[in-house]
């Protein structure tokens, strides 16, 4: 565990100076994509998949139905198994996505399509973020990157260590829904990986909090 424990702190480290070093970078990047945008439409397209809303409602209705079926004791263990493993991905989508909306308004960073609306861009535009239109104010970290980061990290933590391409896949889905994101000018670059860190501390944690529920709900640990 303490191995995991410095592998997971070490991604974070790398993550942190990659978020400030694309800090430097995130108006050139802006600014290409804004030149280039002959893909766009195909970003534009599939980018709305890493709401969390697709993801939250599902999971949590099944989660307080078999919650119900628990209290009453009418869930049995193979069930109660599967109900886990959605309650994991419930709390970790939203938990992950609530603490991303509360860092979209401490950090208050424009989106970058607002640069070229109002040639406005960078961090603490506070007054803006609690406005009227606060969304175009709410631009780091990413979370519809959060979202598919938590819900990658949540999958690749349930599936066995044989399953090594199936969790290579969900986190290249993962990333081609943040790149989008970077595409249509909603994100820089920096406030992917920031969503990308958040999203996948937050499955880390929810998976070890529920790691001592499980005996309560008659699971092996």
């Amino acid at each position: 565990m303490m191995q995991i424990d410095r592998n997971a702190l070490r991604l974070t480290l790398l993550a942190l100076i990659a978020i400030a070093a694309l800090l430097l970078f995130d108006g050139m990047v802006r600014d290409y994509v804004n030149a280039h945008d002959a893909c766009r439409p195909f970003f534009d397209a599939i980018t709305d998949i890493g709401l969390g809303k697709w993801y939250t409602w599902p999971t949590g209705i099944v989660a307080v139905i078999g919650f119900a079926l628990w209290r009453a004791k009418k869930l049995s263990p193979q069930w109660a198994r599967i109900w886990l493993l959605d309650v994991q991905i419930f709390l970790s989508v939203a938990g992950a996505g609530l603490f991303t909306d509360v860092l979209k308004r401490v950090f208050a960073r424009v989106r970058p399509y607002e640069f070229y609306k109002t040639g406005e861009s960078g961090f603490f535009h506070w007054s803006e973020a609690f406005g009227a239109h606060p969304y175009h104010f709410h631009s780091f970290p990413s979370g519809h990157t959060t979202t598919m980061f938590a819900l990658a990290t949540a999958i690749a933590l349930m599936l066995p260590q044989k399953h090594r391409a199936a969790r290579i896949t969900v986190f290249v889905f993962a990333g081609i829904i943040g790149a989008s994101r970077i595409m249509v000018l909603a994100h820089y670059p920096s406030d992917v990986v920031a969503g990308m860190l958040v999203g996948a501390w937050g499955a880390v944690l929810v998976k070890r909090a529920l790691q001592k529920w499980r005996p309560a709900v008659n699971l092996a640990a």
